[in-house]
């Protein structure tokens, strides 16, 4: 199966599941609101490593030696970083705002944090290549 055609899943699943979120919040359902973050989680989880995984691969990023391997390590150091901020707005968010805003902002959270680590890994694989 093709990356694009695992994201265009995953795209569907998170699709559901938030479809299923809206609908667990409507009729009060715990155990539909557990199953609908379970499709907005594991499928994106799942993907993100076969990706992950194939692209290291494809690009010989698994080499001890080889550039894209530097560029990833100093990117997900500097990321972690990132995380942590990012983690402790989420937490001032939840603990101090009402309503269902939170939730937009975690997921809002989830979506940045691979992003943060994309970025700096472009910026890193830059720097060093020269």
């Amino acid at each position: 199966m093709r990356s694009r055609d695992i994201w265009v899943l995953v795209a569907v699943l998170v699709l559901a599941g938030v479809a299923a979120l809206w609908f667990a919040d409507q009729q009060g359902s715990a155990p539909l609101r557990m199953l609908a973050f379970a499709l907005l989680i594991i499928p994106t989880a799942l993907a993100v490593n076969v990706t992950a995984r194939r692209r290291r691969r494809t690009l010989r990023e698994d080499s001890p030696d080889s550039v894209e391997r530097q560029a990833a390590q100093n990117a997900a150091a500097h990321a972690f970083t990132g995380a942590l901020i990012i983690a402790g707005l989420l937490v001032l968010a939840l603990l101090y705002v009402p309503g269902p805003v939170p939730g937009v902002w975690a997921i809002a959270a989830w979506v940045a944090l691979p992003l943060l680590f994309w970025v700096l890994y472009a910026v890193e694989l830059t720097k060093l290549r020269g």
